[in-house]
């Protein structure tokens, strides 16, 4: 299966459509001379039972609402747009980093791009039944038909020589490193629909834990060992990166839905909109016993977290978290970074996913990283080179 992407249709504008388990979140985008610019921001509550435990559990319900999202977007515009990426997420994805070494016949032949993307696609061939057994043990079915939906050519050694471009190289032994992400083809079918009925064309579907590296894609700790979590309602996708290497992701099944039940049960007789306004409440205006949940809280996420970086890397490394989701308040932050350094005794720092001069809500943070990820897209589709050293996003035909 080769490296291909889609491109846009034309005027460079396309939608971003992250679908979250309380709100759909979309942005009107364009790419103007490669810069990315925001169009429209829009956020739309849905029905909590369009989504359960992280999975589409009403398809109908949840096309509907898109759709009419977007054509209201469309309407305020006077112009169809025909593009769109989407986010996906699922309890049951599931990543497995896959490395293969590669005996060349002709050493003295310079590598070029189709032989390097003959290389890929065999391990691709390879990938799904090496991660059959973790599979089987994050999703407890035997049966469950898997698809690989994205491929991240993370290392390339060159006879023991590790390379940043392996373009113009000879030599005999090549070793390659691939993260692979795999859903069941059950969902993959449901967004897939999703889009059908949206009557749109999908550039790519990515994995929420793989668009989260994209935001910070152009920063300066961009080698630095770092690790991005994502807070959302139903689940928290955590991923880590090491020298701008994708070592993995897992997806827990905890998010501010436990919170919010921690603070229902305590306050049995407060409607939803003030347990939500306690939610984002700054701890210093808070009741002793509310402050107490956010600690416990933060406390229980935490320790899950650890434990995921370390179903992904027994011995990772760890200096920069990058926090989104709704609840990812700056004093949120705060006591997370307070937490991650009592549980890995040294100077974890926290920040926000999304920098501040994107004047976004943290529940855009997302959507963001998805537009950054198209922005990459498009930008490299005249650059081989970087379309496969970069984390590749692809759609398989």
């Amino acid at each position: 299966m080769g490296l291909h992407i889609k491109t846009l249709s034309g005027n460079d504008r396309f939608f971003v459509i992250d679908v979250g388990s309380t709100h759909i979140k979309v942005l009107l985008c364009d790419l103007e001379e490669g810069q990315l610019n925001i169009l429209e921001r829009v956020s739309v509550r849905q029905s909590r039972k369009h989504m359960f435990g992280g999975d589409i559990s009403d398809l109908q319900g949840v096309s509907e609402a898109l759709q009419k999202t977007l054509g209201k977007i469309e309407k305020n515009r006077k112009q169809e747009v025909p593009d769109c990426i989407f986010s996906i997420q699922s309890p049951s994805l599931v990543t497995d980093t896959f490395s293969m070494n590669y005996v060349r016949e002709k050493e003295s032949r310079i590598l070029d791009m189709e032989e390097i993307d003959s290389m890929v696609a065999k391990i691709e061939q390879k990938s799904l039944e090496k991660a059959k057994p973790k599979i089987l043990s994050q999703i407890m079915e035997d049966e469950s038909q898997m698809k690989l939906i994205t491929t991240s050519l993370t290392s390339i050694t060159i006879d023991g020589k590790k390379v940043a471009n392996p373009i113009g190289f000879t030599g005999k032994n090549i070793s390659l490193t691939v993260c692979n992400v795999f859903i069941p083809m059950t969902t993959f079918h449901l967004y897939s629909t999703i889009a059908r009925n949206i009557d749109k064309k999908i550039l790519s579907f990515v994995p929420t834990p793989i668009a989260l590296t994209k935001a910070q894609a152009d920063s300066l700790e961009i080698f630095d060992p770092n690790g991005f979590v994502d807070i959302g309602y139903s689940l928290t996708s955590i991923t880590l990166e090491n020298y701008s290497e994708l070592l993995g992701s897992v997806q827990i099944p905890i998010g501010s839905s436990q919170y919010e039940n921690m603070f229902v049960r305590k306050f049995p007789k407060l409607s939803r909109l003030e347990i939500e306004h306690m939610m984002q409440g700054d701890p210093e205006n808070l009741s002793k016993e509310a402050k107490k949940i956010q600690k416990d809280f933060v406390e229980l996420l935490i320790r899950a977290i650890v434990v995921a970086l370390r179903m992904i890397s027994s011995q990772f490394l760890l200096k920069n978290v990058y926090v989104s989701g709704g609840i990812a308040q700056e004093w949120f932050r705060v006591l997370l970074q307070e937490e991650f350094v009592a549980h890995l005794g040294h100077g974890v720092k926290v920040y926000p996913l999304i920098p501040a001069e994107a004047e976004l809500d943290p529940n855009f943070w997302v959507a963001y990283a998805l537009a950054k990820t198209t922005q990459e897209i498009v930008r490299h589709q005249a650059d081989p080179i970087a379309r496969i050293l970069r984390y590749v996003i692809y759609r398989y035909e």
